[in-house]
């Protein structure tokens, strides 16, 4: 592979998506952590289909948290994997008392599979798990 490097005319620098310095963190990310990468940056490209879900499990409200009135929203990151399974669930923003019951509920969603270049592949996701008193 060559180093060298040739300039690029005004005309594609005005039609460009990304200047110089932006291209060389999105290469960064990239990088570091490709899978979370394509998960936010796939969606505008069309060789990409994203994961739509289509089993659904709501988390079952523990009653210590109701009991103490504990409302709040769990973020968890998921790994799906090429089947549309959950294969991890990590919490990545905590409420205590209610982390578990979103956890229990998340791995037994199921996703369409992720398909780049109508292939599946593996994906990380962030989701929001809410919970609400009535």
């Amino acid at each position: 592979m060559s180093s060298k490097t040739y300039p690029v005319s005004a005309s594609w620098k005005k039609r460009a998506f990304v200047d110089d310095a932006g291209y060389k963190a999105m290469y960064a990310e990239s990088m570091k952590t490709p899978s979370k990468f394509w998960a936010k940056h796939a969606k505008r490209l069309d060789w990409f289909k994203a994961p739509t879900k289509i089993k659904n499990v709501d988390p079952v409200y523990p009653p210590i948290a109701q009991s103490a009135r504990k409302e709040g929203v769990v973020i968890i990151e998921l790994l799906v994997g090429i089947d549309g399974h959950v294969k991890e669930a990590k919490v990545i923003r905590s409420v205590p008392l209610l982390d578990q019951a979103a956890l229990d509920a998340v791995k037994q969603w199921v996703y369409t599979p992720t398909l780049l270049n109508n292939v599946p592949q593996e994906i990380y996701y962030n989701i929001t798990v809410s919970f609400t008193l009535k």
